[in-house]
Parts: structure tokens; sequence; C-alpha cells
């Protein structure tokens, strides 16, 4: 192990297939590695051995990765509530290489359990789940193999 330079006051480390993210205590977020998919959040496709800042992220409180995407679950601080913003393939956001949130869920978030190689999920405020994304094996959860960019509730 090799210690990673230029990071300070990280509170979480997540990893992604070839990329890796730090959450800092600030509620910043700094990625590296490879980036042919915006993976690195930072307006670019070039890959970096050295943390970069995710553009356009504050204020949040939990990160997942993986695959090639990342999400952060990010505080609203005019109104306490929750959203979530995902950057990466292209798959799940709307701009690959900037955080953007995901349709149907700018509020309401409590976490990310899941960000697979191409799918993701979301557990809300109400104890739900929502997924999106590929779904050729069922991974949605909701009884189809239909994918879906929009999430959709899984039926636990």
């Amino acid at each position: 192990p090799v210690s990673v330079s230029g990071l300070t006051g990280v509170s979480a480390v997540v990893a992604g297939d070839e990329h890796t993210c730090a959450l800092l205590a600030a509620g910043t977020v700094k990625c590296w590695g490879e980036n042919s998919e915006a993976q690195l959040g930072d307006y670019s496709f070039t890959n970096s051995a050295i943390p970069r800042t995710v553009i356009s992220l504050d204020e949040v409180i939990t990160i997942a990765s993986g695959g090639d995407t990342s999400c952060t679950v990010r505080r609203i601080s005019t109104t306490s509530r929750h959203t979530l913003a995902c950057w990466g393939r292209k798959y799940f956001s709307s701009t690959p290489s900037l955080p953007n949130g995901v349709a149907g869920l700018n509020t309401g978030v409590k976490a990310i359990p899941s960000v697979g190689r191409n799918h993701n999920c979301a557990l809300l405020a109400d104890s739900t789940v929502k997924c999106w994304g590929s779904n050729e094996f069922g991974q949605l959860g909701n009884k189809s193999l239909i994918g879906s960019e929009t999430p959709v509730h899984a039926q636990l």
C-alpha cells in the first residue's frame, strides 16, 4: 500500500472498476484513476493518478461506486432534504462528465445501497427502493427484464 498524495480529512473511500473516490470531511469528493467514461467527474476524459475534485458537489454525506459510475447522497441545506447525484457512464446520467441528478430522485434519498456495473439502486426515506439501468438479469427488482433510465420501484 502507498499513501495517496493530496488527500486529507477523508471520511470514506469507494472503488469502481478502475477508479477510486474519496469523500472528504468538508463534504466534497475527489476521484482518480481511469476516466474513459468521465468517472472522475471533472469535465474531462483524461485519466489521472492524482485525485481530482469532482465538480459541482458539496454537502455530500455518502458515496458509492461501481463499474464506471459513482453516486452521492447530498444534503440540500435550505430544506434539510437529501438528493442524489451520479456521474460516469452515460447510461446513468444525461451529462456523463458532471454529477447529475437522477430523474424522480430529487428528494427523499436516504442512502445508495448499490451501484452496480450497469445499474444503481437508492434507498428512499420511506424505506422503499428504486433502481435504474440495465435489467437483463432482473437486477432492478421490478419483475421485468427491461432496463430503465428512470428509477423504478423494486418489489421487495
